[in-house]
């Protein structure tokens, strides 16, 4: 049997996964889609298909450092991706919505359904042909033959009796398998609509008067239906509401019919779960199986009568994917199975690249911080990475990056006078000698500038030390204090740190800067000339590229890295770059100054496993849902919420073999593929 296509406008819709945003975004988008549903004319048919999800190929690696590295990378996420798929596929859904012309409609009248989603955050792109029409093949009374295997169907005849929330769809559309869930509107008039509700209101109370008596219906759901019933006619009779007529058609795709049959027998027992019905369509296959084609005719039955607030709670968007292959590859969705993505440096989505991990000690955050950056490597971003504990030597090394151990490695060096831009040189050397000598009177200041002035004027074959700065103080105020203290600086092993060319050059992809081993009484005049140094190379050349902190909350008991933190936060977003903040105490963004300045300028967090308080900390400070802190309080290692904008996604964090190794060596064994294993592709995600 061939059928012919109606004339359509079809759209393809993209927009928010209403489950994967905050209270507060979930109520509005609602809101923004009764007001759709109220200004609608037109019949209309919300189409979501869902099919497998197909990994893409390998994407090219745009970065000129180390390109081997780069392409290894690359290759070894795409291998490790289809390898996951193939062990527990994952589904893409696809949502269309679908106008029919004809009759005197112009493009006009389609492009105004349209506008109206706009205020859900929606976008329609027009897909000419979409809803062309087909053959269809035999039909057996519980299944239809269509390309590539069978279809089974079945149609909504009672739409859930329980409360239910926005994206409650999922319960249909996130059944594992390939499948299509049609959802058919027309909006009814108001008149039309009245002399249905007295017809049925008669009928209500004729039962009603009638009694109890075999066949009888329960008084109980009679009251109910009356109070409904006259409810919806004074909503309608004061403009609140509209009504409408809704059917929902689901059709299940398989290779053999008995699967097809399967998935719709699930899909029936997940309507009874919302005290909802659904009625096989045997001996009907093809006639229903054209109703969930992108062909805009209206089914010819299973109509129920809804009004605007009910309807509003079927958004047809609740795929928890984001676009395949965009930005850094996490893992998994906890939900949905798919892969979940997040590129830092995405504009259009995301104010900034700055991004906050917090979670407690051993939740995986240093796992999915190196993770973020070698994920970095391959798309060219580069990286530098401030460790107080020394947890990044090894991948670093690994990486082809460079590894500075600050305090006891004998290469190590800084020059307050070749590490800073020219103009800042000798503000520059003052602060470190106050930081050396202690509070500085007027007096001092004013002669450690003119020491610093001189050997900086004097010029030679090589940048000036601070030994010559101190020479040259000796020289002008030989009894002066500032000259007797920095000779201690100037010799010795303090001198090998502080009086020598400076070593530290970001020319690798990878920079780790480790802090452990720095004496205490040299913590401070190394992470001031450290903060400087770095903020001079992220004005210098701005480009695309990540500082990371790890275990902020060490570096922020330092003054020198605290205003550093602050004007990375602030302004790193102006220089093309981003901060990857880590910590495993939520006090230090809640709770102080440059917290507070860090939480403002984050686009992103990662939020694993915490305790209870922390988690109620966290649930207040970010909207996040009591099933988001609940998730929170009892993730297992290597499970985040990402906390991006208005979306609240949980992951399943997973890295493919080579990163494993990399964020692996060096670290006590941990499990294959990520921090609780997450990175097997044997694993059954959820």
């Amino acid at each position: 049997m061939t059928v012919a296509a109606a004339p359509v406008w079809t759209f393809e819709l993209a927009g928010p996964d209403i489950l994967d945003v905050d209270a507060t975004e979930r109520e509005r988008l609602r809101v923004a889609f009764a007001a759709w549903l109220d200004a609608l004319t037109l019949p209309a048919q919300l189409l979501v298909q869902t099919r497998r999800l197909v990994p893409p190929p390998a994407p090219a690696c745009p970065g000129d450092a180390v390109p081997e590295l780069a392409v290894r990378l690359a290759e070894a996420r795409s291998d490790h991706l289809a390898a996951a798929l193939a062990a527990r596929p994952a589904q893409r859904r696809r949502v269309l919505l679908v106008v029919p012309g004809g009759g005197g409609r112009t493009g006009r009248d389609g492009a105004e359904v349209v506008e109206g989603l706009r205020a859900c955050g929606v976008t329609a792109v027009p897909r000419p042909g979409a809803g062309e029409g087909g053959a269809t093949a035999a039909e057996t009374a519980r299944a239809l033959r269509v390309p590539g295997g069978w279809a089974s169907s079945c149609r909504v005849t009672r739409l859930p009796g329980t409360l239910v929330e926005p994206g409650w769809l999922w319960q249909l559309a996130g059944l594992p398998g390939e499948h299509d869930l049609a959802v058919h509107l027309r909006p009814r008039t108001t008149t039309a609509t009245e002399r249905l509700l007295r017809r049925r209101l008669r009928a209500v109370r004729t039962a009603q008067l009638v009694g109890p008596g075999q066949g009888a219906v329960d008084p109980a759901r009679l009251d109910v239906g009356a109070e409904a019933i006259t409810a919806l006619q004074a909503q309608l009779a004061a403009g609140t509401v509209r009504a409408f007529d809704c059917a929902l058609t689901f059709t299940a795709r398989a290779a053999d019919p008995e699967g097809a049959v399967a998935l719709v027998e699930r899909a029936g027992a997940r309507m009874r779960a919302l005290l909802g019905g659904t009625r096989p369509c045997w001996l009907e296959q093809a006639r229903a199986r054209q109703d969930t084609r992108p062909l805009g005719r209206p089914p010819a039955e299973g109509w129920r009568l809804v009004d605007t607030p009910a309807l509003s709670t079927c958004w047809p968007l609740v795929d928890g994917t984001t676009t395949v292959g965009a930005g850094a590859l996490l893992g998994r969705h906890r939900r949905t199975g798919a892969p979940c993505h997040l590129d830092l440096f995405d504009s259009a989505r995301l104010a900034n690249a700055n991004c906050a991990v917090l979670g407690a000690s051993g939740s995986g955050k240093s796992y999915v911080a190196g993770l973020l950056a070698l994920e970095g490597l391959a798309a060219g971003v580069d990286s530098v990475l401030l460790d107080p504990e020394h947890e990044w030597l090894e991948l670093c090394r690994g990486a082809g990056g460079r590894y500075l151990r600050l305090g006891s490695d004998p290469a190590a060096a800084l020059n307050v006078f070749d590490l800073v831009p020219a103009d800042e040189v000798v503000p520059a050397a003052v602060e470190l000698v106050e930081t050396l000598c202690g509070t500085l009177t007027p007096v001092e200041a004013a002669a450690v500038e003119a020491a610093a002035r001189a050997v900086v004027s004097a010029g030679g074959p090589r940048p000036p030390l601070l030994s010559d700065c101190g020479e040259e103080l000796a020289r002008r105020w030989p009894d002066g204090r500032p000259a007797a203290v920095l000779r201690r600086w100037t010799e010795g092993p303090a001198g090998t740190l502080f009086s020598r060319p400076t070593t530290l050059a970001w020319d690798r992809p990878l920079l780790g800067i480790g802090l452990r081993d720095l004496p205490a009484e040299w913590t401070a005049p190394a992470t001031l000339l450290l903060a400087r140094w770095l903020w001079a190379q992220v004005r210098a050349r701005p480009r695309r590229r990540l500082v990371v902190l790890d275990e902020a909350g060490l570096l922020l008991e330092h003054p020198a890295l605290r205003r550093l933190i602050g004007q990375l936060a602030r302004r790193v977003r102006k220089y093309q770059g981003g901060l990857v903040f880590i910590t495993q105490n939520p006090g230090d963004l809640l709770d102080t100054e440059v917290g507070a300045v860090i939480r403002a300028n984050v686009a992103s967090l990662l939020l694993g496993a915490h305790h209870g308080g922390d988690a109620s900390r966290l649930q207040r400070a970010f909207s996040l849902t009591d099933d988001q802190r609940r998730m929170l309080e009892g993730s297992p290692r290597g499970t985040f919420l990402l906390v991006s904008g208005t979306r609240r996604a949980p992951v399943e964090v997973s890295a493919p073999p080579l990163h494993h190794r990399l964020l692996t060596a060096g670290r006590a064994a941990a499990p294959a593929g990520g921090p609780d294993g997450a990175g097997d592709p044997r694993r059954p995600w959820t």
